[in-house]
């Protein structure tokens, strides 16, 4: 069975958290932590040194190139909620990059960025919590990862982690504030429903006494509270969740709760989680600060996407394939083709054969004073022109199937433009296509059109009129689309114009 890896790191420790991943379960094996301190535990280790030391944990568990999940602080990231017209779910992506470019203070083009969606519909103005992580810290948690060879998958901001954990806790209130305590700053986030909408973190100085942890946290808490309550136009947190277990957290959640008079309570991250038999008898200490890495365990097995994650952030749906189409178009031609060549091989046989016999009554009438045996040479000849005018015209036509291709390469999509005629001709005056349709609106015809227009090929406009028949579109038009080809030109003047002024292929337009 496949084995996650979820990893996070600050200044002082490295946490990590090992689970199998079944079909319909997921087993956590291991949660263990790495100092990132030298031995007077104060002196940071420099980015080269961090990375050694969690390839050499990961080492000595086998665990090279496992998948692996990284959590990363609010501090790295810039977030912010932005406003976007009404407007589809596949566009929502793209407007929130556009808008992020103007609202964020330092965002460029390259840097990774996803959301949170708040509220709104295709129908109404939307909000979204927007989160943008610069390049180079991508760059720098690859990098830190290397030297373990871990095959890092996803990259997620660490409150919405701990935040999933906490959904799966059933509840009556419907605002929600969790306080995960870790080791020199605690993150709070708040949850509506099940939706992340507000998430701060706050620094706590390394060194403080249990009084003064608790004491700092409260008014973190009450800040939080405050904050939130302007965001959501005066909605409040109605319960306090404290991540973790164990006397120290219990007391900070009598503390909150006696302070911002909000139902407060202590959730073990552990509980309702399979645990390996080792992990389950000897949890470690201060459990609330893997909740992060366990939510992202849980998601990823479950198969359920990440809230804000900066290596599949989401994106507009890839347009449809059309490789279908082609594969419909292609196979359509090459049964025309393979008709054509089945007509052409019976037609070369009975030609064979009708060579055959005429050449032996050109014989015969050469041999002896027969007085028709001038108009059977005629009609040899005429045979012959005939099929060398065939060749000619095979030889020099227009290939469509090219044409149709470079048409549908070129042209806006389906949601700008729809054809709903098509007719080809190949006569006297050249081959030619002619093109019905409808379209959004006149820009998007002359944009066919010009995309159509080269060296090659002409476009002859036919013109455009309203047209409300489809939803979508407003005009309908028509457009001629000739190859400027000599060749097929000159075969599609010869099918018309034999060596009598009409081919021998073409109807008698004037009967009489």
């Amino acid at each position: 069975m496949p084995q996650i890896l979820a990893i996070e790191w600050d200044s002082r420790e490295a946490r990590l958290a090992l689970a199998t991943a079944a079909r319909e379960s997921v087993r956590v094996d291991e949660l263990f932590a790495i100092g990132l301190v030298a031995a007077d535990g104060e002196t940071e280790l420099s980015d080269a040194e961090v990375a050694e030391r969690i390839a050499a944990a990961v080492r000595q568990r086998k665990l090279a190139k496992a998948e692996t999940l990284v959590a990363v602080a609010r501090a790295s990231i810039e977030l912010k909620p932005l406003a976007l017209p009404p407007a589809p779910d596949d566009e929502v992506p793209d407007l929130a990059r556009f808008q992020a470019l103007r609202d964020f203070n330092a965002l460029g083009d390259d840097w990774p960025l996803d959301f949170i969606p708040l509220s709104g519909s295709e129908t109404e103005p939307r909000t979204v919590l927007a989160a943008a992580i610069a390049p180079q810290a991508i760059q720098e948690i690859l990098a830190t990862c290397a030297p373990a060879e871990l095959d890092v998958k996803h990259v997620v901001l660490r409150p919405c982690a701990a935040a999933s954990l906490l959904r799966r806790r059933p509840t009556d209130a419907r605002i929600r504030l969790l306080v995960d305590v870790l080791n020199d700053e605690a993150d709070l986030t708040v949850l509506v429903g099940e939706t992340v909408v507000f998430m701060r973190t706050a620094r706590l100085s390394h060194g403080l006494s249990s009084a003064e942890r608790t004491s700092a946290l409260v008014a973190e808490t009450r800040r939080t509270m405050v904050a939130v309550a302007n965001q959501l136009s005066g909605q409040r947190v109605e319960q306090i969740c404290v991540c973790g277990d164990g006397a120290e957290l219990k007391a900070l959640a009598a503390a909150i709760e006696e302070h911002v008079k909000l139902p407060s309570i202590v959730f073990d991250p552990l509980d309702g989680i399979d645990l390996a038999p080792d992990l389950r008898r000897a949890p470690p200490a201060d459990v609330g600060r893997w909740a992060p890495l366990l939510g992202l365990l849980l998601d990823e097995a479950e198969g359920q996407r990440h809230a804000i994650d900066f290596l599949d952030p989401k994106k507009r749906p890839a347009p449809p394939s059309r490789k279908n189409r082609y594969i419909a178009i292609g196979s359509a031609v090459a049964a025309a083709v393979m008709a054509l060549v089945v007509w052409i091989w019976n037609d070369l046989g009975s030609r064979d054969e009708e060579n055959v016999q005429l050449a032996q009554r050109i014989a015969a009438n050469l041999s002896k004073n027969n007085p028709e045996k001038k108009s059977v040479l005629d009609r040899a000849r005429d045979t012959q022109a005939a099929w060398g005018e065939m060749e000619a015209w095979l030889a020099g036509d227009v290939v469509w199937l090219d044409e149709l291709a470079r048409a549908s390469e070129r042209v806006p999509d389906a949601s700008q433009m729809m054809v709903t005629r098509l007719n080809i001709v190949s006569n006297a005056a050249g081959p030619a296509m002619t093109v019905d349709g409808l379209a959004k609106d006149v820009a998007t015809i002359d944009a066919a059109e010009n995309s159509l227009r080269d060296e090659k090929h002409r476009v002859e406009s036919r013109g455009s009129s309203p047209d409300s028949s489809r939803p979508g579109y407003t005009r309908k038009f028509t457009f001629i689309l000739k190859p400027q080809d000599e060749a097929a030109a000159a075969a599609a003047a010869a099918r018309l114009n034999g060596p009598q002024g009409r081919s021998r292929f073409a109807p008698n337009r004037n009967p009489r």
